[in-house]
C-alpha cells in the first residue's frame, strides 16, 4: 500500500524513514511514491538507503534525479503515478524537490527555526516543570528560553506571562533583554539570582551532577587538533589489542532548533570519557577520526537507538558526506540487547545465568568478520560493514 502510494503521506514517511520497517522494501519506487504525496526531507531518504544494495541505493539516486529533472521542466504529471497525480501539486512538487536537493548536496534550509507552535508548547512545558513540579533547574530553563526567544522574538510575552506569577524578578529580567548582536550561542550569564532552584546543590543530596563508576578516571573535553589526535590514538591502541575495545557513544543537539545538527559527541570506553566538540573542530581534524571510529571493525560500538544520532551527525557542516556515518561497522543498540536479554531469559529457567553469560560476552571478540562479534546475540543497528 505505501509503495502503491495507497497510504498517507505520514505513514509513508513513518515507514520509510524507520529502519525496523524500511528494510522490507525491496524497491526504489517507494521514494517516487514519497514525492509524489509531500515535502520529503533528505534525512528520511539517508535513513532508507543506509546499508542498502548498491543497486538499491543507486536506484533511488536515479529516481531523485528524475525528480529533480521533472521539477526544471515542469512535467510533473510524466514522473507521478496517475492515481497521485491530484494528491500533492506540481507546484508545491517543484519547490519541494529544490529545497530537498539543495538540502542533500548541503545547502542551508530555507527556515531553521523552531516551529511557533513549538515553541509556546515548550515554553509553557518547561516553566510548570521549574517552578512548579520542581523538575528543571533554573539555568536550563534560562538556555531555553534564550534559544526560543532569539529564533522567535515573537514568545517573548509568553516567556514573560510563564515567569510573572511565580517570580516577577525574572519575567522583568525577560521583558528587557535584546538578542540583537548576539549569535544563538551567546546565551547570556546574568541570571537574576533566584532562591529555591529545585536542582539547587544545597537542596539535593549529592548535587546536580551526573555520578561516575569508580573505574571512570578522567573526563576529557576534546576542542583541539592536539586532543583529538591523543584521542584517536588511544582509541586505535586498544582496538589493536587482542579483544579490540568498547565504546559508548551518544551525539548532542539541540531539540529547539528545526533541522539541528549533532554538535556534541560523547564517547565513554569503561575509564575515559570524551566530550567531543564537533562544532569548534575543523572538517580535516574531525572528521578522519570519524572516519576511523564508525569504520574500525575491532571498536565495538554502543549506542541507545543510535540511529537518530546518526543522521544528526550526517547534518553537521564538518561531517557531511563522511561515508562511515552511512556504513558504520560493528554498531550495536544497546536496546536490541536488552529484547534480546529479555526475550531469551522468558524461555529459559536460568534466567540469572543467562543475565551473566550475556554481560560477559558484550566485550566481543573481533575475529568474525562484517561487524559481527562472539558473544553478540543481536544485529547490528547500522549495518555489517
Amino acid at each position: 500500500a505505501i509503495t502503491e502510494g495507497w497510504a498517507s503521506f505520514a505513514s509513508t514517511i513513518f515507514f520509510t524513514y524507520n529502519p525496523a520497517f524500511s528494510i522490507y522494501f525491496d524497491s526504489p519506487e517507494v521514494i517516487r511514491t514519497a514525492l509524489c504525496l509531500g515535502p520529503l526531507r533528505a534525512a528520511t531518504i539517508e535513513s532508507l538507503v543506509t546499508n542498502r544494495p548498491k543497486e538499491f541505493r543507486e536506484g533511488c539516486r536515479q529516481i531523485v534525479l528524475l525528480a529533480e529533472q521533472t521539477a526544471a521542466t515542469h512535467s510533473y504529471s510524466t514522473f507521478c503515478p496517475n492515481h497521485l497525480v491530484h494528491r500533492y501539486g506540481a507546484i508545491e512538487f517543484e519547490a519541494n524537490i529544490r529545497e530537498l536537493m539543495e538540502e542533500m548536496r548541503g545547502g542551508l534550509k530555507h527556515d531553521q527555526l523552531i516551529t511557533i507552535s513549538w515553541a509556546f508548547a515548550v515554553i509553557e512545558k518547561n516553566a510548570k516543570k521549574t517552578f512548579r513540579d520542581k523538575e528543571w533547574a533554573y539555568e536550563n530553563l534560562h538556555e531555553l528560553f534564550w534559544t526560543v526567544l532569539y529564533q522567535r522574538p515573537e514568545v517573548r510575552k509568553t516567556i514573560v506571562a510563564s515567569c510573572k506569577p511565580e517570580n516577577e524578578q525574572y519575567a522583568a529580567y525577560w521583558q528587557r533583554i535584546s538578542t540583537a548582536n548576539l549569535s544563538i550561542a551567546d546565551v547570556p550569564r546574568d541570571i537574576p539570582i533566584i532562591s529555591g532552584d529545585p536542582l539547587d546543590a544545597s537542596i539535593v543530596s549529592g548535587g546536580p551532577f551526573l555520578s561516575f563508576s569508580n573505574e571512570m578516571r578522567e573526563l576529557i573535553f576534546v576542542n583541539t587538533e592536539k586532543l583529538v589526535a591523543e584521542m584517536s590514538a588511544e582509541i586505535e591502541r586498544r582496538a589493536d589489542g587482542p579483544e579490540g575495545v568498547m565504546v559508548a557513544l551518544d551525539a548532542e543537539w539541540s531539540a529547539y532548533e528545526s533541522h539541528a545538527a549533532a554538535s556534541i559527541l560523547q564517547i565513554s570506553l569503561y575509564d575515559v570519557s570524551y566530550i567531543v566538540d564537533i562544532d569548534c573542530l575543523p572538517r580535516d581534524v574531525i572528521r578522519p577520526f570519524i572516519d576511523m571510529l564508525f569504520a574500525h571493525p575491532k571498536i565495538l560500538k554502543l549506542g541507545f537507538q543510535f540511529h537518530g544520532d546518526l543522521v544528526q551527525l550526517r547534518m553537521a557542516k564538518s561531517l557531511r558526506g563522511c561515508a562511515a556515518l552511512y556504513r558504520p561497522t560493528n554498531l550495536s543498540c544497546i536496546l536490541k540487547l536488552i529484547v534480546a536479554l529479555t526475550e531469551a531469559s522468558e524461555k529459559r529457567p536460568n534466567g540469572s545465568e543467562l543475565l551473566e553469560e550475556l554481560v560477559m560476552a558484550i566485550p566481543c571478540s573481533p575475529n568474525k568478520q562484517e561487524g559481527k562479534s562472539r558473544g553478540c546475540y543481536v544485529d547490528d543497528e547500522e549495518g555489517k560493514g
